[in-house]
């Protein structure tokens, strides 16, 4: 069987949304986090692993929408298991945990964790008591190998260089999540630039990183499987990581 060039490959999909509908409305939240929920199981069917952390799930106060895309992933990994190819790789993800992450688990998702923690299929790596968001930033940039950012803020820009430094791909994606001046917002604008698109990823083939991030600039009529479709293809278009002997 040919396994596809995402089999195995740590994907870390990372991002949040603004708590201001009037930045970010609720019906583009809900397309952001159905593209999210397909991309996943589009990724799961190809052999791809993950890094996902493990925290709390704050809330907006006006749509009770999940502010990150976390628990989201780790519901749509468990939902859809059987999806993955024979011979799929474990662990399946690396959680990424800090030392109070086990009181701060919200009680809906208690039993989804329990189920994950105790098998074979993750394996957890935790900042201890380093209980700042840049350490655990950095102990996911270690475990990941593709950058998929959707929203955010400083966050994503600190995680984005993170992988840049370590030559590890950024995918910025122009969801309307966030403001337009920060976050994976920020870094696509930065990407679209013809000069400044090979800093984020290099692809094979005849199509260059400047054309794919013009593939990835999604407009409302786009849908969501479309996009899913884009993103997938530029996926399996990287350059494969370089490994030094």
């Amino acid at each position: 069987m040919n396994l596809s060039s995402l089999h195995g490959r740590r994907i870390h999909i990372a991002g949040s949304i603004d708590v201001d509908l009037a930045i970010a409305a609720t019906v583009e939240v809900e397309l952001a986090r159905d593209f999210v929920r397909q991309l996943v199981i589009e990724l799961m069917k190809q052999g791809a692993t993950f890094v996902v952390p493990v925290d709390a799930e704050k809330q907006r106060g006006e749509d009770n929408l999940p502010i990150c895309f976390d628990w989201l992933i780790w519901e749509t990994l468990a939902g859809n298991l059987p999806l993955r190819p024979s011979g799929a790789i474990d662990p399946l993800a690396v959680a990424v945990q800090h030392h109070k992450t086990e009181e701060q688990i919200p009680d809906d998702k208690t039993d989804l964790w329990d189920r994950f923690r105790g098998s074979d299929q993750i394996s957890i790596d935790n900042a201890s008591h380093w209980n700042m968001a840049s350490k655990r930033m950095e102990i996911q940039a270690k475990h990941g190998e593709v950058l998929i950012t959707i929203g955010g803020s400083e966050g994503v820009l600190y995680l984005a260089n993170l992988y840049h430094q370590a030559g590890k791909p950024v995918i910025p994606l122009n969801f309307n999540v966030s403001a337009s001046n920060t976050g994976a917002r920020k870094l696509f604008d930065q990407a679209l630039a013809s000069t400044q698109a090979a800093r984020f990823f290099s692809t094979q083939g005849a199509i260059k990183p400047h054309a794919w991030v013009n593939r990835l600039n999604f407009a409302a009529r786009h849908k969501t499987e479309d996009r899913v479709e884009s993103v997938l293809k530029l996926l399996k278009s990287l350059v494969p990581p370089t490994v030094f002997a």
